[in-house]
């Protein structure tokens, strides 16, 4: 177990860690899928979401809205159908309602009070704007995809807050 008396500052990944993102993406995508009369078993669609959002991110940077409406526009070309008019949205306009997991705010809450506390996501600044507010909590440090023009795994990601927090990485 490691000693945490030697930390100053802990980092967290926002979506899938705070945020229970696999419930905020099957309220965006099951009632499109319910539209065009598809029935895909959440595990399924779940897989190839994160199939298509990580082959996204690999390539040329856009935004997360980008990366989203993508995700969508490659699961109707799965699923054989096509997209009706602002379903295209739903995903990346759905984000800003994903909830927190049950015990993340009190948890953030008492972190808080030993620690500082850091955001490192594959998001936008203003997707994270909103998500701060469901998680009512102000971070000490925010770096998102979004800044360093880069989704986790790059490295710029890391080593931009690894400058932004402005500690030792050994100690």
């Amino acid at each position: 177990m490691p000693d945490f008396s030697r930390f100053e500052c802990l980092t967290f990944d926002c979506y899938g860690t705070l945020i229970d993102w696999e419930t905020g993406i099957l309220s965006a995508l099951k009632p499109i899928l319910a539209n065009h009369h598809r029935d895909v078993p959440d595990n399924t669609l779940l897989e190839l979401y994160g199939a298509f959002e990580s082959q996204i991110e690999s390539g040329e940077y856009m935004s997360y809205r980008h990366v989203l409406q993508r995700v969508t526009q490659r699961l109707a070309a799965r699923l054989s159908f096509p997209l009706y008019n602002g379903e295209i949205d739903a995903l990346p306009n759905s984000l800003k309602d994903w909830p927190p997991f049950p015990d993340t705010v009190a948890a953030l809450k008492r972190l808080k009070t030993r620690y500082r506390l850091a955001i490192i996501s594959n998001t936008d600044d203003d997707f994270f704007a909103e998500t701060a507010k469901r998680l009512e909590f102000k971070f000490d440090h925010v770096i998102t995809a979004q800044q360093v023009r880069s989704y986790k795994p790059s490295h710029n990601n890391f080593r931009r807050a690894l400058d932004e927090i402005n500690l030792p990485t050994e100690k």
